[in-house]
């Protein structure tokens, strides 16, 4: 009796592993593949809002402040010099007009993309798009990193993305040719 159980005992844990060998191997060719892609897409998300964001409101602010700064100057300028002086006004409006312009050049290629303040270009929904449009290798947005880190960090996230976006379109290939196959019989006999 006792060896019968022990018999017993061995077929109910084959079985079980057997069950979750295949729940694992089914969870890795479909359903398996598609949350680690929504899973690296969200995680990719979180990664560049916390490497991008504060990065373009800091450039979104000097280049707020550098406006404010230039328009007090033209009020001062206008307010001494109006009336009584039209050439030195019309020399110091050009030189401050110029030096504002220089300073947002300056701002456009660090970055900076012409939000005003308040702005949050790095959301939860523009993020998953960059992220989608990485390793889906379509690169269309106007969303891009623009520090150092988040230029490295899309390189190294589309270097794993890609892969697994194949083997994501590879599934669904299989899945949708077995149904294919499987309607094609069907309407054949």
């Amino acid at each position: 009796m006792h060896r019968r159980h022990g018999h017993r005992s061995v077929t109910v844990r084959a079985r079980i592993a057997d069950a979750i060998r295949k729940l694992i191997a089914f969870l890795f060719t479909q359903v398996g593949v598609c949350a680690l892609i929504v899973g690296y897409t969200v995680i990719g998300a979180f990664m560049f809002i916390a490497l991008e964001s504060e990065y373009n409101a800091h450039l979104t602010r000097e280049v707020t402040q550098q406006r404010s700064r230039h328009v007090d100057l033209l009020w001062n300028i206008t307010h001494h010099l109006n009336v009584l002086h039209a050439e030195r006004w019309r020399q110091d409006v050009n030189r401050t007009i110029s030096d504002y312009q220089e300073s947002v050049v300056r701002s456009i290629r660090r970055g900076y993309d012409g939000s005003e303040v308040g702005y949050l270009g790095w959301t939860i929904p523009s993020a998953l798009m960059y992220c989608i449009t990485v390793y889906t290798t379509i690169g269309y947005g106007n969303l891009t990193p623009k520090t150092g880190w988040g230029k490295l960090a899309t390189v190294f996230y589309a270097l794993a993305g890609i892969p697994l976006m194949l083997l994501y379109m590879s599934n669904v290939g299989d899945i949708l040719a077995t149904s294919f196959k499987y309607t094609y019989k069907q309407m054949c006999t």
